[in-house]
């Protein structure tokens, strides 16, 4: 089926994924500046992340499900008036407890422009949405870098907070002009006999098979990249012996590894099935997980960062594109529901963590990554299978 002249669309889907990447990251990057407003400590400030994270959960799955019914550009309109609201909100209060609800709004944009954003691909690209999809970590990425690079020199120079949050408000000005204007593709659940003639399965996919393995692989992944993330920096100067600012590059190194990995999947993701590469990225991330542990060179540190930025690190995108394939009459609802499932599990997997250290050292809480690594690559091993048994063609 031709699609209609959407370049636009695609502009509104990336823009989408950057506001993602940079609301991911905002509030920790400036969680110092934050505390010194409000007057209160890092801890408490940690409570508009929170917050945040549960906007995110509220929101994520039922904006899938409305965007299959309403279409995608209302959820991506009322998404950006929501970041909009938590960037100037923020600004303008003096107040923790009432930012506390600002945060909550910023986490509710993530998540009514999450779904629609990742199934506008989908739309666009039915019979092979790999290699764009594999580009939202890039985009994703380059709105947590921007935020990260940013808050170092306004740290740094002594700039006031509130002028990154005023720009992220123009930007989100803009971003509704190009939203609004924007054409978008046909939401393909409108139009189920069109989408019979995309993909023909000898036998139509299931919940309870190809989509819990899916959930699973999504689950797993997050837990990987959520302790990663999380306890990187502490492992590194504790552990390792780097100094706080190495340690702290490691973060930026695993966002570039992210970008690079996404360019380079988008390329072999033309000639590879998304399966494929979905059983070898855990074997490369175990294979530098362990040099992650196993070396205290700062060179091979970084390297291990890197790669497994670039393996894990884009598996997000790659399970959007196969629930989207599989369950191609409610992408919107399956992208809502991986992204819903992600969600719970980073805040689950990072407060149980906060709770296995009392009693666990760091290295032993980053060997028991390397069997979620194990479990993962055997859940994918299984999704390839059983995807096999129903494609048309040979993968």
């Amino acid at each position: 089926m031709e699609q209609p002249k959407t370049k636009g669309a695609l502009n509104v889907a990336y823009g989408a994924m950057f506001f993602e990447g940079a609301l991911n990251s905002i509030l920790t990057a400036y969680m110092v500046l934050l505390a010194l407003h409000f007057d209160c400590s890092k801890v408490e400030v940690t409570q508009l992340i929170t917050m945040r994270s549960i906007g995110v959960l509220l929101t994520t799955y039922i904006s899938g499900k409305l965007s299959d019914r309403l279409g995608r550009k209302v959820l991506v309109l009322v998404g950006g008036v929501f970041f909009i609201l938590f960037t100037t909100g923020i600004i303008f209060t003096n107040h923790l407890e009432v930012a506390i609800w600002f945060a909550l709004l910023g986490g509710m944009a993530h998540g009514f422009m999450d779904a629609p954003g990742m199934s506008i691909l989908l739309d666009l690209y039915p019979q092979n949405a790999g290699p764009a999809m594999s580009l939202v970590q890039v985009f994703f990425s380059a709105g947590a870098v921007l935020i990260t690079m940013s808050s170092s020199v306004f740290i740094h120079q002594g700039y006031d907070w509130r002028l990154a949050f005023g720009f992220f408000s123009l930007f989100g000005i803009f971003f509704l002009f190009l939203a609004f204007q924007a054409k978008y593709p046909q939401v393909y659940k409108a139009n189920k006999e069109s989408l019979e003639t995309v993909i023909e399965y000898k036998k139509q996919p299931t919940m309870w098979r190809e989509g819990l393995l899916l959930l699973a692989v999504t689950i797993l992944t997050t837990a990987v990249l959520s302790l990663f993330t999380t306890w990187i920096q502490l492992y590194a100067n504790e552990v390792k012996g780097l100094d706080e600012s190495q340690s702290a590059l490691l973060l930026s190194l695993f966002q570039v590894g992210g970008v690079l990995g996404s360019l380079w999947i988008s390329r072999i993701l033309r000639k590879v099935h998304p399966t494929l590469v979905m059983a070898v990225l855990p074997v490369i991330a175990a294979a530098f997980w362990l040099l992650l542990l196993a070396a205290d060179h700062w060179l091979f540190i970084d390297l291990a960062s890197i790669v497994i930025g670039g393996s894990i690190g884009v598996y997000f995108g790659l399970a959007i594109t196969m629930g989207g394939e599989l369950f191609y009459k409610n992408a919107g609802s399956i992208s809502g529901l991986i992204s819903t499932s992600s969600g719970v599990s980073g805040i689950i997997v990072v407060a149980l963590s906060r709770e296995l250290l009392k009693s666990l050292r760091i290295p032993d809480l980053y060997l028991f990554c390397f069997v979620l690594l194990f479990v993962l690559f055997i859940c994918a091993v299984l999704f390839r299978y059983y995807v096999k048994q129903i494609s048309p063609k040979r993968i």
